[in-house]
């Protein structure tokens, strides 16, 4: 089995740190903290291809969708309404996302604990 250089079950610190950039620094500095954020998990070894896109393209889509039907229900154009809530739009994304990979760290690293039993 290939070693993904972790020690006793933890995540790589960079993982950990991808988590709370994507999670702090999305939501306290929406489109700069994203894209860090972004890079560290991208950067990441704890998660696979397909949770990393989820986590950072999937509440981005859903955040899009919420935006493109309210402004629709509430007749804005939505051109100017995704405009303007793009930084909101990020910060929510970046929250959610950061809980979906933190949820998936601690999945591996039980799935560690099982494995090394």
């Amino acid at each position: 089995m290939a070693t993904t250089g972790r020690t006793a079950g933890r995540p790589p610190a960079r993982d950990l740190a991808a988590v709370f950039g994507l999670g702090i620094a999305g939501t306290l500095i929406p489109v700069v903290g994203w894209v860090i954020g972004v890079w560290l998990v991208v950067r990441g070894s704890s998660w696979s291809p397909s949770e990393k896109l989820i986590g950072i393209v999937g509440p981005i889509v859903g955040m899009l969708l919420i935006v493109a039907v309210v402004a629709g229900a509430a007749g804005v154009d939505l051109g100017v309404s995704v405009a303007l809530a793009v930084p909101l739009t990020l910060s929510i994304a970046s929250a959610v996302g950061a809980v979906y990979l933190a949820a998936r760290l601690v999945a591996h690293k039980r799935a560690t604990e099982v494995a090394g039993r």
